[in-house]
């Protein structure tokens, strides 16, 4: 049974439908894995620049259960469960 679609991409092949070289494609992987670098280095100093806001909003419900409730919990305060945890969320 053939599929009624390709799974190929559009720039896979060069314009004149031949296939590409060995060279070629390693030309393209290494573009393919610069623009993912860069992509993932921007998405990172996106995340860092906003990182406080962004766990400040996520923190103030619990923050305002505390205040409420001082008898369900001791201290207000989020804690790391692992050695790698703090680096997740930092």
């Amino acid at each position: 049974m053939k599929l009624p679609f390709k799974f190929r991409s559009a720039q896979a092949q060069p314009s004149g439908g031949e296939a590409m070289t060995l060279t070629q494609h390693l030309g393209e992987l290494r573009s393919r894995i610069i623009r993912s670098v860069l992509a993932v280095s921007l998405g990172m100093m996106v995340i860092l620049a906003f990182y406080d806001p962004v766990l400040r909003f996520l923190r103030q419900p619990y923050a305002n259960v505390c205040a409420r409730r001082p008898d369900l919990v001791q201290d207000c305060d989020f804690s790391t469960l692992g050695p790698l945890e703090g680096f997740n969320t930092r």
